[in-house]
């Protein structure tokens, strides 16, 4: 009978309070995982999305060569892309235009009559804002408040402040 009694001491299973704790450990750890998951996809979306105005920047940026170099809005401003971030030209047909996700409104401002600069030589900055998500139908911004991202970078004409002197029909363009 001893025998029969430490086989069947073996085989005991688990008691309450073992499993009561196992259940709160696996409990802490699951709502934890779930807590943090809204942050991983807010972080992957955050990541997706800069990747994409980083091609909607350089696209602006080959898009503004050639634009007369004098302060304003851009001719071909506002510029639109679809979700990859390619360009959605004004005259693609109503499809195409239904896939608009971003906005990108470019202008020249001039800052060479600021105070504080110096020897600038016509520099112009070009601010592009970054609008997402658009309304398809109208490409308007569906936040009005303000753009998501504003980027600023600065052009100056190559030929230097005396060039119209020399050709009164000069007209500086932006090149790189």
């Amino acid at each position: 009978m001893k025998h029969r009694d430490r086989v069947a001491a073996s085989f005991r299973g688990f008691s309450l309070i073992e499993i009561v704790i196992t259940v709160g450990i696996l409990a802490t750890v699951l709502i934890s995982l779930v807590g943090i998951l809204p942050v991983g996809i807010k972080s992957a979306e955050d990541a997706a999305n800069r990747t994409v105005l980083a091609v909607i920047l350089e696209d602006v940026h080959n898009r503004l060569e050639g634009q007369l170099l004098e302060p304003g809005e851009v001719s071909s401003s506002p510029f639109f892309y679809d979700r990859q971030g390619l360009h959605i030209h004004a005259g693609s047909d109503e499809g195409l235009k239904m896939t608009r996700l971003y906005r990108a409104d470019a202008r020249l401002v001039d800052i060479a009559k600021d105070s504080q600069l110096k020897h600038t030589s016509g520099l112009i900055a070009a601010r592009i804002d970054l609008w997402w998500p658009v309304d398809p139908d109208s490409g308007a911004p569906l936040r009005q408040e303000r753009p998501q991202e504003t980027i600023t970078f600065y052009l100056t004409p190559l030929t230097g402040p005396e060039w119209s002197r020399i050709d009164t029909d000069y007209r500086p363009k932006t090149e790189f």
